[in-house]
């Protein structure tokens, strides 16, 4: 394992899951994946984000560190970006593993199965955010 970064998109109280199917098992990341050597969390959190999605962050800021292991996983939450939203190409993919994109509520967050698991209390916490502005 190594650290990684990995972006929190919100649009219209949704935010953008990847939905994996991999030989049969189904849940869901965040778009994201390691930080390179010499390379800044957010820096790694947008080339990663342009890289599966094809678009690109305007505005991100730190969202949450989790730590798996001794390894830190960095989030941060982005509601600003330009170009739409595509699965870029994944050298994994196949019939057996699928990547799709997918907007959640995030009122519905608590009832997928989002990996890491300690994300869905924090996004859905976003929603009462959202909420009071």
């Amino acid at each position: 394992m190594r650290a990684r970064a990995a972006a929190v998109i919100i649009k219209n109280d949704s935010v953008l899951l990847i939905h994996r199917n991999n030989e049969g098992k189904q849940y869901y990341v965040l778009p994201g994946g390691g930080i390179e050597a010499g390379e800044e969390p957010l820096q790694a959190c947008i080339r990663e984000v342009k890289e599966e999605l094809g678009i690109e962050v305007k505005n991100a800021r730190v969202f949450f560190e989790y730590q798996n292991g001794d390894d830190p996983n960095y989030f941060f939450l982005i509601d600003e970006y330009h170009g739409k939203p595509t699965i870029g190409d994944f050298p994994k993919q196949s019939e057996t593993n699928i990547y799709e994109i997918e907007w959640v509520d995030i009122q519905d967050i608590l009832t997928v199965p989002l990996f890491p698991e300690v994300l869905k209390e924090k996004i859905a916490n976003l929603n009462l955010l959202v909420a009071d502005q």
